[in-house]
């Protein structure tokens, strides 16, 4: 069965039409499509890029606000410890306290260093490794020794007040007269 000469051209053309566009999709739209999804990934890596500068700017910023808050507590936490060797000014300090509060005061001040002597005298591991212990055991009169308590809490080093007794001796003269035993600890500034 033979095609008429006008089918047959029809058929051709069709064929020509086809393979034109098929060489059209294979060197023209092909690459552009490899080339499209090339950018796809670009921008995907850019993107991604572009967001981990982003909370890595953001997590500087966290930082540096954190950086000025922790100045902020390194000042305090300077003043609140005592600089080793410092001890004879606040025990000079405490003394000057007992004496303006009217009270007669014995301390007995020890040097401890959680670093070399590891065997902590109470068992615990304190707060910084080195610390001075200081045993007070004062003698006065009841109000006199509240105000005492009062003037210590206003140092700005902190004391670490344990087991406070207040007791009243059954054989002094003075009935007001009362025995105020305390232990204090005290924190060394680290270097």
């Amino acid at each position: 069965m033979k095609l008429p000469p006008i089918q047959k051209k029809l058929v051709i053309s069709l064929l020509i039409i086809l393979l034109v566009l098929f060489l059209i999709s294979i060197f023209v739209i092909y690459p552009s499509i490899r080339k499209i999804n090339n950018i796809k990934i670009n921008v995907e890596k850019l993107e991604t890029e572009l967001e981990d500068k982003y909370n890595n700017a953001r997590k500087l910023r966290r930082t540096m606000k954190e950086l000025e808050e922790i100045k902020q507590n390194v000042q305090k936490y300077q003043t609140i410890t005592i600089k080793k060797g410092d001890e004879l000014s606040l025990i000079t300090t405490l003394e000057n306290i007992a004496k303006k509060n009217n009270i007669e005061q014995n301390l007995d001040v020890s040097f401890f260093d959680y670093t070399v002597d590891s065997k902590n005298p109470k068992g615990e591991k304190p707060a910084l490794d080195q610390y001075y212990e200081i045993s007070f055991l004062n003698i006065g009169k009841y109000k006199d020794l509240l105000n005492y308590l009062g003037d210590l809490e206003e140092l700005p080093q902190y004391l670490i007040i344990k087991n406070l007794t207040i007791e009243k001796k059954l054989k002094v003269e003075d009935t007001n007269t009362v025995t105020l035993n305390f232990q204090a600890r005290v924190y060394v500034e680290k270097k």
